[in-house]
């Protein structure tokens, strides 16, 4: 027995400055719940002294709501034996001397002696974690999507939200919103309203394991869960191993890296948890220089800093520990020496802690943070009760403040606040375009229904009104020139057609003279030539031209109309519409020898007449370019793209060859203008026009041989939260 207490005695003493220069609490006490042990980062995190502490029960720096639990764990472990807070990390709140309570990690190791039992707890503040999460969650309603799973599930088990990153969830569940959660789920949610609080359970998926906050929403009768990857974080608690001596079992299990160095910065000694995570042997390790697995600037920082510890200085700093595999590890640094009674140094104890998290959550905040502040946009956030909640820095922001003569904290004017009440009762954006300082701008307002309050984002659309309006003049002044073209060279060509028709009479007259009239022979048969062949071929050539620049001049006339015919726009049930203009090309489509396939459609808002010529151009040209060497399939098909209704006619004809593809809305533009089809190359045209004057637009899928498909899109009239 002597033997085992002096090697006790020895290992306390060989350990006793990891204690000491620990950035955790480290606490000992008897199976009675009596301190025993007490290191100086224990006062600094509770502010009691040791003298203060040592003999007190543990029950001093609990909150009262834990002392009850306490108790009967210390009275079970005296009838049992057992106890459940062993090899567990487990999150509770502190007591500190001033009363202040703070949330901390804890993690418990039951050590004994042949006669004693005790445990040993490891005690980490974790309220700049707590703080850092709470920050990033508050900051991560700005983006829309969250990296970590963030589900909504109903009090009766139905999953009412899940995010992207929560898919790998909802497809192990074999579930998807408006169905019903696993009966594991179920009794999670239920549990968290029972209690009334939030909850937190780990849970392992496909390798990983997660920790989720299941906070529920009592009004509401759902629960948000909002999850976290913490597999490093397990799979280092995993490697920490168990040890029946006390300082032994602390060096080992201890999630920092810890390193014994000689007063050369040679290793001495490293614990396995070092080992592990940067990947090196123990012969790889164990007598280098510590600086040797340090980036070049942490190297030359150690080696400006290392003899000033020798010297007996306080050490501290952040390094970059490198990896074997070449990764780096940010830490922060914290060592101090452990001198022999001679007060010569026996060895240098460095304790270094990954921060790669608060790194992480450091740049996630400042990234976010970023986020409306560096927009060169007004943003703004307006509460429902009309408060102005921030605006950017962005110049635009800076003079509408000016103008509203308020600040952040104060009332925004009447007509924002009713926009802002306007979104709140429709649960939808909406936009509205001001004019501000001789600048147009159009806003998009967002309600955050969950939050109070409504995001502003604007955009100067100055450029783009001045473009609109311009573009709408020289849109009268072609349609005037369409008007005026097509009227004033009819007149012309109705006299050359009307001339060329009694020249063609003349000649038929003259040719009939000719037989009463003597001349020699040869005289005789060229004037027959020319008034029975020539003169009336040539006049033939002169009224299909004719014929066909009246053609002409009528389509661009109808281009014009539809330019400038007032459109009467109401809901159209296309259904009607599509197979009205079925019906009409029926005997085309049966001589064309094709199928035509109506889907059922959606429906739009728009004015009858010119969404009937859309679909009577567009169906009409998939008949007549359909593949003669094959049976023609037309389908038509629809559906809804957020307020759009998209309307699709497809077919297996002859397809588009690519270098036409752009060219298919210019005006006159055919494929082929050998081609036998009839056509005057307005069709698309027209129909662009017409789309675009519902503020909607076309455009075309096409492979050579194997067929077309024409898209059009065209407001629906329908509101994203209808659908939804």
């Amino acid at each position: 027995m002597a033997t085992k207490e002096k090697g006790l005695l020895e290992s306390e003493l060989q350990f006793a400055p990891i204690a000491k220069t620990a950035n955790d609490a480290i606490i000992s006490a008897d199976i009675s719940g009596n301190i025993i042990q007490w290191n100086p980062a224990s006062e600094r995190m509770f502010g009691f002294t040791a003298d203060e502490i040592i003999g007190k029960p543990l029950t001093t720096i609990m909150p009262e709501r834990y002392r009850e639990s306490h108790l009967k764990g210390l009275e079970r472990l005296g009838k049992t034996g057992k106890t459940r807070i062993t090899d567990r990390i487990l999150e509770l709140t502190g007591l500190r001397k001033d009363r202040t309570e703070f949330p901390l990690e804890l993690t418990v190791a039951k050590w004994q002696t042949e006669e004693r039992v005790f445990f040993t707890a490891i005690i980490r503040n974790i309220t700049d974690r707590k703080q850092a999460e709470e920050q990033i969650e508050n900051l991560a309603k700005f983006p829309s999507e969250n990296p970590n799973p963030v589900l909504r599930i109903a009090t009766d088990g139905t999953l009412l939200y899940a995010n992207a990153a929560a898919e790998l969830f909802i497809t192990e569940w074999d579930c998807q919103l408006g169905q019903t959660v696993p009966k594991y789920w179920q009794n999670i949610v239920t549990d968290a309203f029972q209690e009334g609080t939030e909850q937190r359970i780990e849970s392992d998926h496909d390798e990983k394991t997660f920790s989720f906050a299941i906070a529920p929403v009592i009004d509401a009768d759902y629960a948000n869960l909002y999850g976290r990857d913490i597999t490093e974080r397990k799979q280092a608690e995993q490697k920490i191993e168990k040890s029946e001596q006390r300082f032994r079992s602390l060096f080992e299990s201890c999630t920092d890296f810890i390193h014994l160095l000689n007063v050369d910065a040679e290793i001495l000694e490293t614990n396995k948890y070092t080992l592990n995570q940067l990947g090196y042997q123990e012969d790889e390790f164990i007598g280098h220089r510590l600086d040797e697995f340090f980036t070049p600037d942490s190297k030359k920082r150690f080696r400006d800093n290392f003899p000033r510890l020798i010297k007996g200085k306080p050490y501290h700093q952040e390094v970059e520990l490198i990896c074997k595999n070449g990764d780096t590890i940010p830490v922060d640094c914290v060592a101090t020496t452990v001198k022999d009674p001679q007060e010569r140094i026996s060895f240098c104890v460095f304790i270094q802690r990954d921060i790669t998290e608060r790194k992480q959550a450091q740049e996630q905040i400042e990234n976010l943070a970023k986020f409306p502040s560096e927009n060169p946009s007004p943003v703004l956030r307006i509460a429902k009760d009309g408060t102005l909640l921030y605006a950017n820095d962005a110049p635009a922001s800076i003079s509408l403040l000016s103008e509203w003569g308020c600040k952040e904290g104060q009332a925004v004017p009447e007509y924002w606040h009713e926009k802002v009440s306007q979104v709140f009762q429709a649960n939808a954006e909406i936009r509205v375009e001001i004019e501000h300082d001789q600048r147009t701008f159009s806003f998009a307002i967002i309600p955050v229904i969950e939050g109070g309050y409504a995001n502003l984002y604007g955009r100067d659309i100055t450029e783009r009104k001045w473009t609109e309006e311009a573009l709408r003049d020289k849109t009268k002044e072609m349609e005037t020139l369409l008007r005026a073209v097509s009227h004033d060279l009819r007149s012309p060509l109705v006299n050359i057609d009307g001339f060329s028709e009694e020249l063609a009479s003349d000649c038929e007259h003259l040719t009939e003279m000719l037989q009463h009239v003597t001349a020699d022979e040869k005289t005789k048969k060229q004037l027959e030539t020319l008034a029975g062949k020539h003169i009336p071929d040539s006049l033939s050539f002169i009224r299909k031209g004719t014929k066909k620049m009246d053609a002409l001049l009528k389509a661009l006339s109808r281009l014009a109309k539809v330019g400038t015919a007032k459109l009467d726009i109401q809901p159209l049930d296309i259904n009607d519409i599509v197979g009205q203009v079925i019906d009409t090309m029926e005997f085309s489509a049966r001589k064309a020898n094709a199928t035509i396939e109506l889907e059922t459609l959606p429906d739009c808002l728009g004015d009858e007449v010119q969404i009937n010529q859309i679909f009577s151009n567009l169906i009409g040209n998939a008949i007549k370019f359909l593949d003669p060497e094959r049976h023609g399939r037309i389908r038509i098909w629809g559906k809804v793209e957020g307020n759009l209704s998209q309307y699709c006619v497809e077919d297996n004809g002859v397809g588009i060859p690519d270098y036409h593809k752009p060219k298919v809305f210019e005006i006159f533009h055919r494929v082929d203008p050998k081609s036998s089809v009839s056509g005057d190359g307005l069709g698309l045209t027209t129909t662009k026009q017409i789309v675009e004057r519902h503020k909607g637009r076309i455009w075309l899928e096409s492979k050579q041989g194997k067929g077309s498909k024409f898209f059009i899109a065209i407001p629906s009239g329908i509101s994203s939260s209808t659908q939804n």
